[in-house]
């Protein structure tokens, strides 16, 4: 039942028999019925024929209980199948109280209006109203009398309005267009119109919300914890779609779920727009659309926010608006469900995890509504899926969903996971970059102070130091022989003492592992009973070199719980043959200067700078390396604007020799080798790498001697040199092949 004044609706909807012969028959009787004593008249005609061609249109619209709902007759008044075009003798207009059921009465040739007057009392008479109350459907039959004892409207005075009660302030009302014209709403005119409800129905329905608000519910829960704004969203959805779905039941089936009489089918379109926009937000975050198919992202984002504006336009409740909402928002859905299926796709495609849930969900709603509009429309034959199909395939697509959100937290925890891991190998590749690094620098910084270095004692623990800080292991030590000479070198003397005690008994075992050059591991030996902290670790002897009656080899102790693996030994053997040349050279070419060789200004005297030129060329020819010598021709130079006298070429020789030891290696030779004449030794420099170092040479000089003397001095310096070209090259030979050299630097720029 329906109030069709002040606008409030019940749940009840019409139902016409589908039979066609029931339908036409009983409502031609219904129409032909006329007073006793009035047979003579002429009768009152009815087209039968345009009301039976009316039945199979309505057939087209049925519901699935077999009854004609109030959403299928507006959809057929929309559609144009109830108009007077279609020489139907119905039809329905639509007004703000509903859908009403139009009879043209035509009465033959000689009909008076008293005749049809007569045939509209007896209509009144023969109609029962059944009106939905808290106990069921309750039956009033009042007369002709009854209905016209109650005033009409002061607006309309072809309302006729039936009160069923003293007391009720609902009135129902029949509308009197003209004396051949009856418009009887669609709710009222037929008893079987009324649907009954389907406890059974009502019980699988409420199973179906009660699942759906319970998982909208553990989300929301969920939310407050995780604070993932899809959960919400989730929730939110699930909720709109419980609306939705509660709101066609009350307008088709007649359940008694959720009814806004004021909206009519306003309600319809606002709870789908709401669901519809709801679905596509959650699309949105759950699959992250925004990262994988941004351009369908901006496409679904309007079209959600013109289902928000047709829900807004929704709350005005302007029914004459009604069939251009409903046209809308079907055409929206009708673009908004591909774009959100393709969307998902593409980021699936892409390698979202979550697609595939939403994906199922949705495309599990989707073919459930597409049959059950394919059984409305008659294509198929009703079944329990055609009937239930729609909430069945909501409940499973809740169900779908949400654990898509619980496999959500699982590839958060994941990702989260592999972004830790990514970030602990970014720190160790950092990290082992630095150390790298460290221990490239800390090799290079040790080859660069070798030859600097005034004692073996200082040189060897200085190599083991770098070891230790390169390899990262504490215990390690380097044994030295000549001529059998032991002496360990380590990093304090406890240490040296148990190396040494290590190696007792092992000489020429450890002899022939620097002469074979292979490293060895041996067996860790306790001394003392009480110590047991290195019985199960190993000794590792890697060779250092073997020179003549010299060799030297590395040792290192692992600690316990650490086990040298080959990469660690690979790393030290390399360690061994980056600084193995060097220390050659070292051994090989280092001056031992002694006391009487020098001259006061710390330079050679002629005969020892012979002697140790003589030492060095054998044996710089004997590896076949490249050698320049470089001679200083002291000219008519002047300190403190004074001839340069001995003091002053003194003071001038020291201070070259001090650029000399700070520039040159320690295999370096500088000495006198005539009277204005000062001769170096290069090994292991070619003409322009000498020639580079001779300008530093000449730079510093420069600079010494503007701090020490001022604006007061005049340099004068003949640089020649001369590069090894025979392997059996003297000096005095390289001598003859000394070339002036060009030093760049203005000589006076001191004085100016």
């Amino acid at each position: 039942m329906a109030n069709f004044r002040d606008g409030t609706m019940f749940t009840s909807l019409p139902r016409i028999w589908l039979d066609r012969l029931v339908a036409p028959l009983a409502l031609l009787a219904l129409l032909c019925l006329e007073p006793a004593g009035a047979a003579e008249q002429p009768p009152i005609s009815v087209d039968d024929q345009a009301v039976i061609d009316i039945v199979p249109h309505l057939m087209y619209w049925r519901t699935n209980r077999g009854a004609l709902g109030i959403e299928q007759v507006e959809r057929a008044y929309q559609r144009g199948l109830f108009n007077e075009n279609n020489g139907s003798p119905f039809s329905l207009p639509r007004t703000r109280d509903g859908i009403w059921l139009r009879f043209i009465l035509t009465p033959r040739e000689g009909a008076s209006l008293d005749r049809i007057l007569e045939f509209r009392r007896t209509l009144y008479d023969r109609m029962q109203l059944y009106v939905p109350t808290d106990s069921g459907y309750q039956r009033y039959s009042r007369g002709y009398d009854y209905l016209s004892n109650d005033p009409a409207p002061a607006l309309n005075h072809n309302e006729v309005p039936v009160r069923l009660r003293h007391n009720d302030l609902r009135p129902y009302y029949l509308y009197l267009e003209d004396s051949l014209t009856i418009r009887v709403p669609v709710k009222l005119w037929q008893a079987d119109a009324l649907a009954r409800q389907d406890s059974n129905m009502t019980v699988f329905l409420t199973a179906i919300f009660t699942t759906m608000l319970a998982f909208a519910l553990y989300n929301l829960l969920l939310f407050s914890f995780l604070h993932d704004s899809n959960y919400l969203r989730y929730s939110l959805y699930m909720l709109a779609q419980c609306l939705f779905l509660m709101t066609r039941d009350a307008t088709i089936y007649q359940l008694s779920w959720i009814s806004w009489p004021q909206w009519g089918v306003q309600q319809l379109v606002f709870c789908a727009c709401l669901a519809a926009a709801t679905a596509a937000r959650f699309n949105q975050g759950f699959v992250n659309l925004a990262h994988y198919a941004p351009g369908l992202n901006r496409a679904i984002s309007f079209t959600l926010g013109f289902l928000l504006c047709i829900a807004a336009l929704c709350l005005f409740n302007i029914r004459e608006l009604d069939s251009i909402t409903a046209s809308i928002h079907n055409w929206a859905n009708f673009i908004l469900a591909p774009l959100m299926v393709l969307a998902s796709f593409i980021a699936l495609r892409k390698g979202n995890r979550q697609a595939r849930w939403f994906l199922a969900g949705w495309l599990l709603l989707i073919s459930a509504t597409f049959i059950a509009s394919l059984s409305a429309l008659g294509l198929i034959g009703q079944n329990l899926f055609t009937l239930y199909g729609i909430h069945v395939a909501a409940a499973m697509e809740a169900i779908i969903l949400s654990i898509g959100l619980a496999d959500r937290i699982n590839i958060i925890r994941r990702e989260r996971d592999q972004a830790e891991q990514i970030s602990r190998e970014v720190d160790h590749r950092v990290t082992s970059e630095r150390k790298r690094r460290h221990k490239s620098d800390a090799i290079t910084r040790y080859l660069a102070s070798i030859h600097s270095r005034s004692s073996e004692a200082e040189l060897y623990r200085e190599l083991v130091s770098t070891l230790s800080q390169v390899m990262e292991i504490r215990h390690c030590a380097l044994l030295h022989s000549n001529t059998g000479s032991i002496r360990v070198y380590s990093l304090g003397p406890a240490m040296e003492e148990m190396f040494s005690q290590e190696i007792s008994g092992r000489l020429k075992l450890l002899e022939g592992v620097s002469c074979q050059g292979e490293a060895m591991i041996l067996q860790h030996r306790s001394h003392s009973p009480g110590d047991t902290a290195y019985n199960d670790s190993a000794l590792v002897v890697i060779p250092l070199y073997s020179w003549r009656r010299e060799w030297s080899v590395i040792l290192i102790q692992p600690e316990p719980s650490q086990e040298f693996s080959q990469t660690e030994l690979r790393q030290a053997s390399h360690f061994c043959e980056i600084i193995k040349e060097q220390i050659l050279n070292y051994r090989r070419y280092r001056v031992t200067v002694d006391g009487t060789e020098t001259e006061e200004s710390g330079v050679l005297t002629r005969t020892a700078l012979l002697k140790h030129a003589q030492r060095v060329l054998r044996q710089w020819n004997k590896h076949e390396e490249p050698l320049c010598i470089a001679q200083w021709t002291l000219g008519d130079s002047l300190l403190n604007r004074h001839p340069l006298n001995d003091e002053g070429q003194t003071a001038l020789l020291k201070t070259l020799v001090e650029c000399c030891h700070a520039r040159l290696q320690r295999s370096c030779i500088v000495g006198r080798y005539g009277q204005n004449e000062i001769m170096m030794l290069l090994p292991g420099h070619d003409p322009v790498s000498a020639e580079a170092l001779l300008q530093q040479l000449y730079d510093d000089l420069l600079l010494q001697l503007q701090q020490q003397h001022g604006a007061h001095f005049d340099l004068s310096l003949e640089v020649s040199v001369a590069h090894q070209r025979q392997p059996t090259d003297t000096l005095e030979r390289l001598t003859r092949h000394l070339q002036p050299l060009t030093l760049e630097g203005d000589r006076h720029m001191a004085s100016a």
